[in-house]
Order: structure tokens, then C-alpha cells, then sequence
């Protein structure tokens, strides 16, 4: 039988001698993943929230409010 090459294989192959090879190892990057997918969904999301609704939030309110008082 012929071994396969090609770029696709041998990240596959890397990929899993780097973090499925042993269950402890593929737990951890699982978890560390978790984080910091949420972390980047987290900010993502807030960044477009922020710019769809720019000028109407609170903070950008709360400036013109303080220079109206003065």
C-alpha cells in the first residue's frame, strides 16, 4: 500500500500527533480552545454591537449629558 502525500496529510498527521495522541493533552487544548473562542465571540460581538449602535449607548450619552450640565 502507498503512503499518502500532500500538504493536507501531513497536517492532518501533525495535527494529531499534537494534540490527539494522548487524551490529557487532547482534553487541554479542548479547554484552552473553549476560552479562547469565547473570549474572540465575546469581543467580536461587543465590537459590532458598539459600532451598529454608536451614539445611542450610555457611555455616548453620558459625555453630552456632562457637557450640557457645565
Amino acid at each position: 500500500m502507498a503512503r499518502r502525500t500532500g500538504f493536507a496529510v501531513g497536517l492532518r498527521e501533525t495535527m494529531y500527533n499534537l494534540t490527539m495522541r494522548r487524551n490529557s493533552v487532547y482534553v487541554t487544548f479542548l479547554v484552552i480552545g473553549g476560552f479562547a473562542a469565547t473570549k474572540f465571540m465575546g469581543a467580536a460581538s461587543d465590537y459590532v454591537w458598539e459600532t451598529y449602535n454608536q451614539g445611542k449607548l450610555f457611555k455616548d450619552l453620558e459625555k453630552s449629558l456632562e457637557a450640557r450640565e457645565q
